[in-house]
């Protein structure tokens, strides 16, 4: 699996996700292969793949992921409320770290990691004559929403940041290292 080889080289900003170490890194590797095995074992449907009821943790990577009552350094399939942020492939702290930059969460990443490896619908390559989105090329006062709502105002850009954007903004509740937040950092 493609994310779980870019797991190695991937290492969120230590200033602002203290707690990411190897162990953790190593967490992300063994929940993800873990539930994929699972799938592959019982036979699972496609529809298992985006949401389930379970999903595989230790006592580290439930605490990461604020998921109590798990002891233990060993692995073990752990039960999830239907309403729960846990459960399925997109919800797997290894997706959602190596779609994300460093410092901060990347819809465009993401949006563009569910087109290619979920939906089997890569993104067309941008056009030569359009301008890369930087951080110091709009307010920095913005939310990632709006820096790339104000790219998407460029014609070329919208074409396929439309499709891009929404996707990947529908994982925006997931920081750079796969924990739920209610709000986006600063």
């Amino acid at each position: 699996m493609a994310a779980l080889r870019n797991l190695e080289s991937t290492t969120p900003d230590a200033r602002l996700y203290p707690d990411f170490d190897d162990n953790l890194r190593q967490a992300f590797r063994e929940e993800t292969k873990r539930f994929f095995e699972s799938i592959m074992r019982e036979d699972g449907s496609v529809l298992d793949l985006l949401k389930t009821d379970y999903t595989y943790l230790n006592e580290r990577l439930a605490k990461h992921y604020g998921i109590p009552h798990v002891y233990g350094s060993r692995f073990r399939r752990v039960s999830v409320d239907g309403n729960s942020q846990r459960g399925g492939l997109l919800r797997l702290a290894s997706i959602l770290t190596v779609t994300s930059y460093a410092t901060r969460t990347s819809p465009v990443i993401r949006g563009k990691w569910i087109l290619e490896n979920i939906l089997g619908t890569p993104p067309p390559t941008p056009p030569d004559n359009v301008p890369a989105l930087k951080d110091n090329t709009v307010a920095a006062n913005l939310s990632v929403r709006e820096r790339l709502a104000q790219h998407r105002a460029n014609p070329a850009c919208a074409s396929c940041h439309d499709l891009i954007d929404s996707v990947g903004f529908s994982l925006e509740n997931f920081d750079a290292v796969g924990r739920w937040r209610d709000l986006e950092e600063g």
